[in-house]
This record gives C-alpha cells, sequence and structure tokens, in this order.
C-alpha cells in the first residue's frame, strides 16, 4: 500500500520507527545558532559595554551564528547516524536471537519474527542514502530472500486456519491439510538455514 507521496506505508513505518530514537535529544541547528549568538552577545559585556555600538553588536552576533551553524548541523548529522546505527544492530540481535532457535518457536512468534524482519528491511531499504548502497545491497540480500520465505510460511499458516474452519462439514479439506501440513514444515526447513546466514550477516553502517 502506497502513502500519498508514493512511498510504501510499511517502509515509511519501519522508517518512522528508526527515527523514534536516533532523533530525540539532539539540539537543532537554529538552536545551536542561537546558544552562539547569546555567547557571543555576553562575551561583549564590560566595563564599557553600555558604549558599544548596538548595530556592531548585533552584526559580530550574527556572524557567530552563522559560524556556529554549519558545526551543529554537522555534529547533529552524526549523531543521528550514529544512532540509527545502534537500532539496526539492536534490531539485528533480536532477529538473531530467534534465527538460533528457529526450530523451537510457535506459530505466534514466528509471525512476530516475520514482522521484525520485514521491518528491519524496510527500514534499511529507507535509509539506504545514509547507510551507504554497497553495505545496504550486501546486507538486504539475505535479509529479503528470509523475508520472502517468511511470507510463504505465513500465507500457509492462513491457508490452513481456514481450511481448519471448514473441515468440520468438509471432508476433502482434510487432503488440503495434508498437503498444508507437508508444505509448512518443508519451508520452515528452507528457512531455518536462511535465518542464520541472516544472523551472520552484518548491518549496514556507514
Amino acid at each position: 500500500m502506497l502513502g500519498p507521496d508514493g512511498v510504501p506505508v510499511e517502509a515509511a513505518q519501519s522508517a518512522s520507527a528508526a527515527i523514534d530514537d536516533v532523533s530525540t535529544g539532539d539540539a537543532s541547528g537554529d538552536e545551536a545558532a542561537g546558544a552562539a549568538a547569546s555567547g557571543a552577545a555576553a562575551s561583549g559585556a564590560g566595563p564599557d559595554s553600555q558604549s558599544a555600538d548596538p548595530a556592531s553588536a548585533e552584526d559580530d552576533a550574527g556572524s557567530a551564528a552563522e559560524e556556529a551553524a554549519p558545526a551543529a548541523d554537522e555534529d547533529n548529522a552524526k549523531s543521528f547516524h550514529r544512532r540509527l546505527e545502534r537500532r539496526l544492530r539492536r534490531w539485528h540481535r533480536r532477529i538473531a536471537e530467534d534465527a538460533r532457535i528457529f526450530d523451537e518457536l510457535d506459530e505466534e512468534s514466528v509471525h512476530s519474527l516475520r514482522k521484525r524482519i520485514k521491518r528491519q528491511r524496510y527500514a534499511v531499504e529507507f535509509f539506504t542514502p545514509v547507510l551507504g548502497r554497497r553495505k545496504s545491497e550486501r546486507y538486504l540480500e539475505p535479509l529479503s530472500a528470509i523475508q520472502d520465505r517468511m511470507g510463504e510460511l505465513n500465507d500457509l499458516f492462513v491457508a490452513r486456519a481456514r481450511y481448519e474452519e471448514i473441515v468440520a462439514t468438509d471432508p476433502a479439506a482434510w487432503f488440503a491439510l495434508g498437503w498444508l501440513a507437508a508444505r509448512i514444515a518443508e519451508v520452515r526447513a528452507l528457512a531455518g538455514p536462511e535465518l542464520i546466514r541472516l544472523a551472520k550477516a552484518e548491518p549496514p553502517t556507514g
């Protein structure tokens, strides 16, 4: 589903979740510039401050603010980047933990793992220009593969639930349930190694 700007809604939601933690606590360039201007004005206070030219003091403060703003913006960008990388690594570790016990996960836990994988993929794709294309694409290869596999597994779970609803009135549904059980086992077996491959991959960092 696409949003009004053409970006998939789920991708935007994943990116938004990644931004939540990484953007807090950073002073904006305007705030830093304002603080620099105040500091510059205060530094001129002294015995002769009352006779200082107001226009000159204003010019000095404005110049200091202009010089400070780019540095503040650069610091904020670096801080945002570090926080983003930490968030992606934390999400990756959670996926890796489940990957190692995948055979023990029940259906609900498998569903939660699938959603975390999808969130991770959309976040990395959204921030690829920040993280670096080559590193992102290398990480997205196993991530995309296992997302597709987990999507197939989820479809099989949904189909099985629907056939279980009608089996009491339609005995033929037993045949479908038998096939689905075999296919679910097969797909889970295929997903295991793919999850381990993803767990061993390195999330992209700048």
